[in-house]
């Protein structure tokens, strides 16, 4: 039997993709610290420029681009001004105090839920900078998702990213939106076949074999 997936299989939300972004930017960046190392500053900026470009909405490119100019101008800014300027960002119309919809709310899901999500969402919307967009996500999970073991699988999921003549065999010239969005797929199908085994709990992989039979081998 199948029971429901860490993201289940449904239209993205735009509350959801607002709810992941806010919750990160209120709960992941500083993390206990005031400020921020000069290599968690570097990989914040280029997070808020992957976010800036990638979300679909003019207005909220511009509230992320005025959030990312603040942060350009005042360097070493603390933890409480950061925030200051957090609350007056804007993402599809929600504000800092949005959550997840119903969708991934539950035991199991909530911010994991809403961050796939993101994350899809921004492969998806990569252009001809897939593997920009990979690397960027991957460095972000790698300083800023509050998470060891999580951080050192999608570490270790994603080190061939890094290779510079055929990264994850795909060669650099055809790395777009749609290599990154099925390779994208192909890592956190492997991360849920790895908790479905962690936890002993079946969880389906993308896409369901209902949407799409032709994807699936009836072996």
């Amino acid at each position: 039997s199948v029971v429901a997936s860490v993201v289940p299989q449904v239209v993205v939300s735009r509350q959801d993709i607002a709810a992941a972004v806010f919750f990160s930017l209120k709960h992941n960046i500083f993390n206990g610290v005031e400020v921020l190392s000069s290599k968690d500053s570097s990989v914040l900026k280029s997070w808020l420029l992957l976010l800036e470009r990638n979300l679909d909405d003019i207005s909220t490119s511009e509230s992320i681009a005025s959030l990312r100019r603040t942060f350009f101008e005042f360097e070493n800014l603390d933890f409480t001004f950061w925030n200051r300027i957090v609350t007056r960002t804007y993402i599809y119309g929600f504000d800092s105090k949005i959550s997840w919809t119903s969708t991934c709310a539950g035991l199991g899901h909530g911010y994991p839920c809403a961050l796939w999500q993101l994350f899809h969402f921004l492969a998806l919307h990569s252009g001809d900078s897939g593997l920009e967009t990979l690397l960027t996500i991957r460095n972000f999970v790698d300083r800023f998702f509050r998470c060891d073991t999580c951080q050192q699988h999608f570490r270790d999921t994603s080190s061939c990213l890094l290779d510079k003549d055929m990264p994850c065999g795909i060669e650099t010239s055809v790395f777009d939106a749609r290599a990154a969005s099925l390779w994208l797929w192909s890592a956190h199908n492997n991360i849920t076949a790895r908790i479905s085994s962690d936890t002993h709990q079946i969880k389906p992989l993308y896409p369901s074999s209902s949407s799409c039979r032709a994807c699936w081998d009836p072996e």
